[in-house]
């Protein structure tokens, strides 16, 4: 491990869920950082330097080489991007390519403008799509992608911007994340779990990979203050993941109320073609055949090469991660 005092890095996402817990535990390591990006951090302890997609960026870049001064050695970790969303509308996917993809390639062109020849880049799971069976095991690092959404598409897309930048690069992929500060999709559970509106299709048998966000970032800022990393590309995730009704028993506990009841599955894959229907038609469902695949496809990631690397993933169980946070969803 190199000081962390030697090194310096420039963050983007300091504002959002993730990168904020970066930015926290970077801080706790007395790393120099220096953020970019539209929103500055919370941090007032942190320097910050607005650059938007649009525009003209000299005056920025500018800015940024100002303050690296005195500082030797710097690496970028990119974690700002526009999360994945229940419905990708038209507007939503063009956005989606423009902030994740286009702004990478941004970023890149950044390292290069200012001298910085190491990246780290926050990725997602949802490169690999949901078209596997289970029987296949985890999916890992080195095996294929085929995302199925345009969220995964564009984040595919900019993980290749990166391999392709000519920068020592590594890209992360995480698992879903959970924990304080969650605004996507253990919320949304919690609260249809709270509002007895979930419901667990047969016996909620499929697996979903997750990590809790702390651990992400932590992991994320251990990665980029170490000299070299041992594998370029990585994916983040606890090593036994959860099944439906695992994630669903330990949120109803959270949340106090009972546990959601079982359906046959039989009855909510016509559940989800009635909302089919509806949706043809312009009207809002719950449940359509979509979001029933989803519920029952299991999204294991192997995480093996983490998990050699930090000895807090192995001694994470999503059990005890869940009570931990179990405040925060049960107050939400």
């Amino acid at each position: 491990m190199m000081p962390d005092g030697a090194l310096g890095v420039v963050l983007s996402g300091g504002s959002g869920w993730l990168g904020s817990h970066v930015l926290t535990d970077l801080v706790e390591r007395q790393v120099h950082v220096v953020s970019v990006g539209r929103t500055p951090p919370a941090s007032t302890d942190v320097r910050h330097i607005s650059m938007s997609l649009e525009g003209e960026h000299s005056a920025a870049r500018n800015e940024l080489a100002v303050a690296m001064q005195g500082v030797e050695r710097w690496a970028f970790v990119h974690a700002a991007g526009l999360a994945h969303v229940q419905t990708e509308t038209a507007e939503m996917q063009r956005q989606l390519w423009r902030v994740n993809t286009e702004g990478t390639k941004q970023v890149v062109d950044l390292c290069h403008a200012v001298g910085v020849q190491r990246i780290l880049c926050v990725s997602s799971t949802a490169v690999y799509g949901r078209g596997f069976q289970e029987a296949a095991g985890p999916l890992r690092e080195d095996g294929p992608t085929n995302p199925d959404t345009v969220y995964g598409e564009s984040k595919l897309a900019a993980e290749k911007a990166v391999m392709g930048s000519g920068l020592d690069w590594q890209i992360v992929r995480p698992a879903t994340l959970f924990g304080a500060g969650d605004g996507a999709n253990f919320l949304r559970l919690a609260r249809a779990i709270r509002n007895r509106r979930f419901v667990i299709p047969g016996r909620g048998e499929a697996r979903k990979s997750c990590l809790p966000v702390a651990l992400a970032a932590r992991c994320i800022a251990s990665l980029v203050t170490s000299n070299a990393p041992r594998w370029p590309l990585l994916n983040l995730a606890l090593p036994e993941p959860p099944t439906l009704r695992e994630i669903c028993v330990a949120m109803a506990n959270a949340c106090q109320v009972p546990p959601p009841r079982s359906v046959p599955r039989w009855a909510m894959a016509c559940a989800g073609m009635a909302g089919d229907v509806a949706a043809m038609i312009g009207l809002r469902s719950p449940l359509t055949s979509d979001t029933y695949r989803k519920l029952c496809s299991t999204t294991w990631v192997d995480c093996h090469r983490a998990s050699e690397i930090f000895p807090a993933i192995t001694q994470t169980t999503f059990q005890s991660a869940m009570r931990q946070c179990a405040g925060y969803y049960g107050s939400r």
